[in-house]
């Protein structure tokens, strides 16, 4: 799989970091999900980018909160052992 991925950059400066990791991780999904753009001619439509950005958005959010809760668990695991 190759992607070519374009983001305004004068927007990004503007967010912290956990709001830019999100655009990121947002953004990541959409190469993911793009192969399916071809089951519908390649072309999308008004209601297919609707569907296509909340299937990314949940995606991304289920990847963030994935990570997140590992990182958690991780600590308290490290924690455990130290006792």
């Amino acid at each position: 799989m190759v992607a070519t991925v374009a983001f305004n950059i004068s927007a990004l400066k503007e967010l912290d970091d956990h709001d830019l990791e999100v655009v990121v991780v947002h953004e990541m999904c959409h190469v993911l999900v793009n192969e399916m753009r071809a089951d519908r001619g390649g072309e999308p439509t008004h209601g297919s980018v609707a569907h296509e950005e909340r299937v990314v958005s949940t995606l991304a959010q289920a990847f963030l909160t994935v990570r997140d809760q590992g990182e958690r668990e991780g600590r308290k695991a490290a924690r455990r052992k130290k006792k």
